[in-house]
């Protein structure tokens, strides 16, 4: 038998290792699915994860063994990691590293083996995604890319377990720090206090001196009217002292506040910017490891019943259509999250805030991806048709993220009055809205968003836009989604927000944005 030697970089490949967190933890689900699908790919009875530690390789996944761990010095993966591509043993009684090796010699008496080291994305061999036979044995070219993906994606589980752990650290910093700032707060407030009560003092004393003039001015009739006019000196100065007073605390204050918000926004940004980095990489895995499962089912169309099994157990076919979709979601979520963090930015310093040009069918088009899952058919009710008919319009310069956050309030609406609707019994057409798009002469873009909805009364729309009205039940809404929204094109983009509304025909709501060189003039 001949012992793997070191690698080089030993103990910084031990180091990064050490650095996951992951030796001596419980199973995880998702190294199982892993460990479980490449044992059913390569048709092997052993499939493991090992990690190699400084003496032992430990297996943080197994399949078809009961050992948790073997000596490091007998360890095949102990080879595996010294390669960069797929390791492969056909025969180990034939190969002179492993003939007396105790475990060809003795139990488990391997003969085959193949490992796919674990190279992190800084070049360290942390381990192995291996497969063990009794029989010697070669793997298809297929079988050999599958290893060597799954193994990959083992990888990237160990990576995406160390940046959750940075991120849950980084969490807990936060909230420390937004703890030092509510104390930091209490403190000023404490100071603005006693320096109120401090100038209050100063002017019962200036108030005294006042009366005390006041006396000796009746005193002395031939001084009365130079007391007097030290006497409105005394009162416009404590008058100035009392704005200089309520000026100061509120710069201080908003001061303060826009220091917390514009940390709370950059801390923000780092995560979000990872999440968003890593989705692509995240859906180009998905994509492959979604091939990967359409080329097995094409290559071993008859798979074991246990297989089998699990496919019809996990509903394969919808997890391959819905989890693209998925990933897709997270994406405009992650894009939400920046809006967000650059909305709070936007709060922290307000004079740099500008409407830039946007496509405002993109912006709709985006509502309606993050609302997808409220229009399908439900229990109660069919699924909401939604009629897109949009005109051919220009980059509009306004607020995307406010206007998007409109659409959002409209459409929601819109689904709250059917689910209502259908609830009560008031329908039985299909459920449908109709967003139209237009570019009027005058260079105004209007909006319309309706539905066939159960109307709205007169006496209702007359109050649709006041803050806190709502006629939603308790716990279903705030009153504050058409308020904000009105406020949104009235005061945001100078444009018009109006409902044309009848009971039983429907619900129609109207956007007008001014035309580009007015928004350009009058858009904050």
């Amino acid at each position: 038998m001949i012992p793997a030697p070191l690698p080089q970089n030993e103990e910084e490949r031990l180091a990064k290792l050490l650095s996951y967190n992951v030796l001596d933890t419980d199973t995880e689900t998702a190294y199982d699915d892993l460990t479980l699908i490449t044992s059913h790919i390569c048709q092997t009875p052993i499939a493991l994860v090992s990690l190699v530690d400084r003496n032992r390789q430990w297996f943080k996944s197994k399949v078809g063994i009961d050992a948790e761990q073997t000596p490091r010095d007998i360890a095949f993966c102990a080879h595996a990691i010294l390669e960069s591509d797929l390791f492969v043993v056909p025969d180990a009684t034939q190969d002179e590293r492993f003939a007396d090796n105790p475990l060809v010699a003795g139990a488990p008496e391997i003969r085959f083996y193949a490992g796919a080291p674990l190279t992190t994305f800084d070049g360290f061999a942390v381990g192995t995604l291996c497969v063990i036979d009794y029989q010697p044995r070669t793997l298809t070219s297929e079988q050999h890319r599958a290893l060597e993906a799954l193994g990959r994606q083992v990888t990237s589980q160990l990576e995406l377990r160390l940046k959750v752990e940075q991120l849950n650290r980084e969490m807990a910093e936060r909230k420390q720090a937004q703890a030092d700032l509510f104390e930091l707060n209490q403190q000023l407030e404490e100071r603005v206090a006693a320096r109120t009560a401090e100038l209050q003092f100063m002017n019962n004393q200036l108030l005294d001196e006042i009366a005390i003039r006041q006396q000796a001015e009746q005193a002395l009739q031939q001084s009365q009217a130079e007391l007097q006019g030290q006497t409105e000196q005394l009162r416009s100065a404590l008058e100035q002292l009392g704005q200089a007073q309520s000026k100061l605390v509120q710069t201080e204050k908003i001061s303060a506040l826009g220091l917390m918000v514009a940390g709370i926004a950059h801390e923000l940004n780092n995560p979000i910017g990872f999440i968003s980095g890593n989705l692509n990489y995240g859906i180009g895995y998905v994509n492959s490891l979604l091939h990967l499962v359409r080329l097995y089912q094409d290559e071993y169309p008859d798979p074991p019943a246990a297989v089998q099994d699990a496919i019809a157990d996990m509903d394969l076919e919808y997890l391959a259509e819905d989890l693209p979709k998925l990933m897709t979601t997270m994406q405009v979520g992650t894009k939400r999250m920046r809006e967000i963090v650059c909305s709070l930015k936007n709060f922290a310093r307000a004079d740099a805030q500008k409407c830039l040009p946007a496509n405002l069918h993109e912006g709709i088009d985006s509502t309606l991806m993050i609302l997808r899952h409220r229009l399908k058919a439900q229990a109660e009710r069919p699924e909401i048709v939604v009629r897109q008919i949009y005109d051919e319009l220009p980059p509009v310069v306004c607020h995307i993220g406010q206007l998007s956050q409109v659409f959002m309030n409209l459409i929601s609406n819109a689904v709250d009055a059917f689910e209502e609707a259908y609830e009560q019994g008031k329908l039985s057409d299909e459920p449908t809205i109709t967003i139209l798009t237009s570019r009027q002469p005058d260079g105004c873009i209007s909006i319309a968003i309706k539905d066939n909805g159960p109307g709205i009364s007169p006496e209702v729309q007359s109050r649709i836009f006041q803050p806190f009205f709502t006629t939603k039940g308790v716990g279903k809404g705030t009153g504050l989604g058409l308020s904000i929204s009105h406020q949104i094109i009235t005061e945001g983009h100078q444009g018009y927000l109006t409902c044309h509304s009848m009971p039983g025909e429907g619900t129609e709501f109207h956007i007008d944005l001014p035309g580009q060189k007015v928004c350009l003039d009058r858009c904050p």
